[in-house]
């Protein structure tokens, strides 16, 4: 049965040399209903033709005349508003494309004068509505190797979206897509769709269970942070979200709605720390995850979802900017603390259900390295960006693709416009949510019900505990800001002030007490070491001895 189907799929229509011809046969169709209406006033009229009535003769050459214009008007109307008469127009351009790149065998004739023969390979047109496909047989001929390149150039051919290619016995077949505007969705309908992942246009599902992490690139006014407001629309609704906005600008006015109390950070030091507290809320799901396991005799763990968890996202917009205020001389460390937490939650993420967002100006090797973008498995670009931009976000698979950059369709403005792809796959055409005048983000994220992450430490039960029966993580090598180590001491120490902490610091650098060094050689504050400050601080509280003499006694 499959060999049946096989032979009898239906291709498409075959490509002949004579379709070249189907534009002239379709302007002499819009000429010929006048011609012949002419043609038959004249032959009624013919005594006044004979007697060379000018009025009449005046009427007829001006008809015949404006008949061409009249027929190039109507020829270009219907190629772009008639589905029919376009799809008969491609035909042609693909019959002139074989035929002016040499694709075709030529049989010459052995009588002189004569024209000789040509014929094109087997190559079908199959056209729907929004997509049309490209099969070329190669079964050894001798344009194997070319037909095997041809993705980009058919998209600009048709000037259509080069969604993918796919081998069928004896073809290749090339997917195109037109008609991506017409995908788009408004801001307010991105949702979860089950079994699809996070809906962003009629056609385009980040299914982030399958393909974690997303990396988004675009120029400045490209509509990145409108794109991430989108998607935190639906995300939103899914699952806690913490937002990173070093701009200090789009994204921390939603710090007041309670959704996102706590959950907004604009400075270099508190971003760190999130991306350090992000990775404790994984290292705690996988624990509980684990224990869940355990105690039902399971064998194998499965991911979060499995254990009735609610996905985590971190979004981070305009993260060169954020690197670039990364000093490699700050004295705690700042970069080698974000650089260790980032790693982490990117590699081992995916399955206890912490997902990081991304947007970048430009993507490049420094700030962002191949082992990250590699496992950020969705890409997004909106706007305009370079060719080697491109190269970086959609990688080899994309090389023969033209990006084209499209800013108005039928002569309107158009914005959001880029491209998507799974890391790995063949790109294509994208328009972000659309927003409209009477739409406000801020509006609709003040319906949103706070959605509770017992996994944070600073959220967790009440008073920041931690919630019960769920184990949280310790790291005793996690470098602590002393802001930080302040807000730990302060568990213990109620009265403790940030003066208090830097004096004890100062003194047991000066002791024999040994600080590990940070990147920048200086030394930092680990959780271990805050067991050194605590025998500190419990001794002042039972004596009335200064720190510095306490530090020399306990610690020489």
């Amino acid at each position: 049965m499959s060999v049946l189907r096989s032979i009898f799929r239906y291709k498409g229509v075959r490509i002949r040399p004579w379709m070249m011809k189907i534009p002239l046969i379709l302007y002499s169709l819009l000429l010929l209903p006048v011609w012949l209406a002419l043609g038959f006033l004249l032959y009624v009229r013919m005594g006044d033709v004979q007697a060379l009535n000018q009025p009449l003769l005046l009427m007829a050459g001006a008809g015949f005349l404006l008949n061409f214009f009249l027929a190039a008007f109507l020829n270009r109307f219907l190629e772009e508003r008639l589905l029919f008469w376009k799809k008969l127009f491609r035909l042609s351009v693909l019959a002139r494309y074989l035929y002016e790149r040499g694709y075709y065998y030529e049989k010459k004739k052995k009588e002189a004068g004569k024209k000789s023969k040509i014929r094109f390979p087997k190559v079908y047109l199959r056209q729907g509505r929004y997509e049309l496909e490209v099969m070329l047989e190669l079964s050894g001929s001798k344009f194997q190797d070319r037909f095997l390149k041809l993705g980009g150039e058919f998209e600009t051919t048709f000037f259509m979206d080069y969604i993918e290619d796919t081998y069928e016995e004896k073809f290749i077949v090339y997917k195109l897509a037109y008609s991506a505007y017409l995908n788009r969705i408004h801001a307010r309908d991105v949702k979860m769709v089950k079994g699809k992942g996070l809906k962003l246009s009629k056609s385009v599902y980040w299914d982030f269970v399958e393909n974690p992490n997303l990396l988004l690139g675009g120029g400045i006014g490209g509509g990145k942070t409108v794109f991430l407001r989108s998607l935190l629309v639906g995300a939103g609704k899914e699952g806690a979200a913490y937002l990173c906005d070093p701009k200090h600008a789009d994204f921390v006015p939603l710090a007041r709605l309670d959704v996102f109390k706590d959950r907004v950070f604009y400075t270099k030091e508190d971003i760190v720390v999130m991306y350090e507290r992000f990775e404790q809320m994984m290292e705690a799901r996988y624990a509980y995850m684990n224990q869940l396991m355990e105690e039902r005799g399971e064998k194998e763990l499965g991911n979060f979802e499995k254990y009735d968890l609610k996905p985590v996202f971190l979004i981070h917009d305009e993260v060169n900017a954020f690197m670039s205020a990364l000093d490699g001389n700050d004295s705690y460390g700042l970069w080698e603390r974000f650089r260790k937490a980032d790693d982490n939650v990117t590699l081992k993420g995916r399955q206890a259900g912490c997902y990081l967002i991304k947007a970048f100006q430009r993507p490049g090797r420094d700030d962002l390295p191949l082992k990250i973008r590699s496992n950020m498995m969705f890409h997004v670009t909106m706007g305009r960006l370079d060719e080697y931009a491109y190269a970086a976000m959609f990688g080899e698979e994309n090389k023969n693709k033209n990006f084209r950059n499209v800013t108005h369709l039928a002569g309107k403005r158009v914005y959001g416009r880029g491209y998507c792809a799974n890391f790995g796959e063949q790109a294509q055409e994208f328009y972000a949510p659309l927003i409209t005048k009477d739409f406000n983000f801020y509006d609709l994220f003040e319906t949103y019900e706070r959605i509770e992450n017992p996994f944070d430490p600073l959220e967790a039960g009440s008073q920041g505990q931690p919630a019960p029966d769920i184990p949280l993580p310790v790291s005793e090598n996690r470098i602590l800001t002393r802001k930080e180590a302040l807000q730990v001491l302060q568990g213990d120490f109620s009265d403790l002030t940030d003066r208090n902490v830097r004096t004890v610091f100062d003194l047991l650098k000066e002791g024999a007490y040994v600080f590990e060094t940070g990147e920048a050689g200086s030394p930092v504050i680990k959780e271990k070491d805050l067991a050194a400050f605590r025998q500190v601080f419990e001794e002042k509280e039972r004596s009335d001895k200064s720190y510095k003499q306490i530090v020399q006694e306990q610690f020489g």
